[in-house]
């Protein structure tokens, strides 16, 4: 839950922060105002390539893991499902 919930303010910020190009490098920047940070403050964050594939496979791996367990729960037997004591 610690790598979903991590990966899940990646994404929040990607999705929801505004963004440029720092160059010369032409490196992907994002901005935004977060809960974290002082009051009118804006936080600033680089996603290089490497970090942006990198976010996407842990995701795609959280993803993957919660797909297998839910399938798992759902074979489980319910209490409604079991006989009476």
């Amino acid at each position: 839950m610690d790598k979903i919930e991590d990966k899940q303010e990646d994404r929040n910020f990607i999705v929801h922060g505004t963004w440029g190009t720092l160059l010369p490098d032409n490196v992907a920047l994002g901005t935004s105002l977060r809960p974290k940070a002082a009051p009118g403050e804006v936080i600033g964050e680089v996603f290089p390539p490497e970090r942006m594939h990198a976010i996407v496979q842990e995701i795609s791996t959280a993803l993957d893991f919660l797909v297998r367990l839910m399938s798992q729960l759902e074979t489980l037997p319910r209490k409604s499902d079991e006989a009476p004591s």
